[in-house]
């Protein structure tokens, strides 16, 4: 059995098309992946993307609190200073009616 020349071309050719599905089919598969990757990636961005907005969003919310807590001791401080205030003029205005007091007992007592 001579192979024809024929014969033996077209085996090659047929081996040949083999490989070219073969390396078609490795070509799709990477294509596949390469995508899987891309998205991957753009899902990372995306989460990042989100962490950065959650930490400035938790960033604003702490010195919202910051300021509140300032604002409320400065209130606080405040009314703090004020009732001593209060009880600064209560104590002068005891202390003159004291002083009243002990001025109209003399007097009272120069007239016995």
């Amino acid at each position: 059995g001579e192979v024809k020349p024929a014969t033996r071309l077209a085996a090659a050719l047929y081996m040949k098309t083999k490989e070219v599905d073969s390396l078609q089919a490795k070509v799709s598969s990477l294509e596949v992946q390469l995508e899987t990757n891309k998205e991957k990636s753009n899902d990372l961005e995306e989460s990042e993307q989100g962490l950065h907005d959650d930490l400035k969003e938790m960033t604003n919310h702490v010195q919202m609190l910051k300021q509140v807590m300032t604002v409320t001791a400065n209130k606080s401080s405040a009314k703090i200073h004020e009732q001593a205030r209060g009880h600064r003029v209560s104590t002068e205005e005891l202390n003159f009616k004291v002083r009243l007091l002990e001025a109209q007992v003399e007097a009272a007592e120069a007239q016995a």
